[in-house]
């Protein structure tokens, strides 16, 4: 159940209002259409989706609160432990000013799990580009050869923060007393019930390369059939990263990266019935079926 307190547009984040997207491409050819180049640019904006712009920023108190509401059984309601709908959204829960908040800034009391994300988050961008060469072999026969590119940058990521570094066992220098885990955390004088947090930016990039070839012949004599093979590649940076500490090291293909793709289809019509090579005397009922 989510009981809405107050509305939000950006939930803190700048508008990001210097997206320029040109677009420009060309063709040629050189012999009246036999064979054609191609070639285009242009660069896109696309939001940074679940937990940007248009995840998790608005869906974060004190944007919108949520309660996790769990009757003792399925069957049964207890009015007097459970909220009926009829009876109005249950009380939000206590709220306090927190240690090295901002004034002003309340929130929840309890165990805190937070979230940061960058005030300038950017959209993000991909430039992309082209170049295709195409030749008519026969009336009814095409190749095509293209190299397809692109560079995403301002990809957003995210990852933990305020974790206990391992391998250090530290103590009390006041005591000697070993600390805890919760102790060993770097924002613990800060806010001690501060468990993990997230932090959100945009830093993640992504290059793909690809060359495609396609062979397509036309219906003609029966058969239609269209072949093409891409081999491509494609790296990510600071996405699926495995240390936080240093994301941008962690260059690697992408876990939906497909270095080799073969599609072929086709259609034939078989040589049966009138005007074709067997069956050309057969009757009405004896070619329909």
């Amino acid at each position: 159940m989510l009981a809405c307190i107050a509305t939000s547009c950006s939930a803190g984040v700048n508008s990001d209002l210097r997206d320029w997207s040109p677009r420009v491409g060309f063709a040629y050819t050189p012999d009246r259409g036999k064979t054609a180049l191609r070639g285009g640019f242009g660069i896109s904006y696309f939001s940074p989706g679940y937990g940007g712009q248009l995840g998790t920023l608005n869906d974060a108190y004190p944007f919108i609160q949520g309660q996790a509401l769990t009757p003792a059984n399925n069957i049964t309601l207890n009015p007097a432990t459970d909220p009926i709908l009829s009876q109005g959204l249950p009380g939000l829960a206590p709220t306090e000013q927190r240690p090295g908040a901002t004034p002003g800034h309340i929130i929840p009391k309890g165990n805190l799990g937070a979230g940061w994300f960058d005030p300038n988050l950017k959209m993000t961008r991909a430039y992309q580009w082209s170049l295709n060469l195409q030749r008519s072999i026969t009336p009814n026969l095409l190749v095509d050869a293209a190299y397809v590119g692109n560079s995403v940058n301002n990809i957003f990521i995210g990852f933990a923060d305020n974790y206990p570094e391992p391998g250090q066992n530290l103590t009390d220098p006041a005591t000697g007393r070993p600390l805890s885990l919760q102790e060993r955390r770097p924002y613990y004088s800060v806010d001690p019930e501060l468990v993990t947090f997230g932090l959100g930016f945009n830093a993640g990039v992504s290059h793909y390369h690809a060359l495609q070839l396609k062979i397509e012949k036309r219906f003609s004599g029966g058969l239609q059939f269209l072949t093409s093979y891409t081999v491509s590649k494609v790296l990510q940076r600071g996405v699926n990263h495995t240390n936080p500490d240093n994301y941008m090291v962690d260059k690697a293909p992408a876990n939906f990266d497909v270095p080799q793709r073969l599609v072929v289809s086709y259609s034939y019509e078989l040589p049966f019935g009138r005007k074709k090579h067997f069956g050309q005397s057969w009757n009405s009922i004896t070619n329909g079926v």
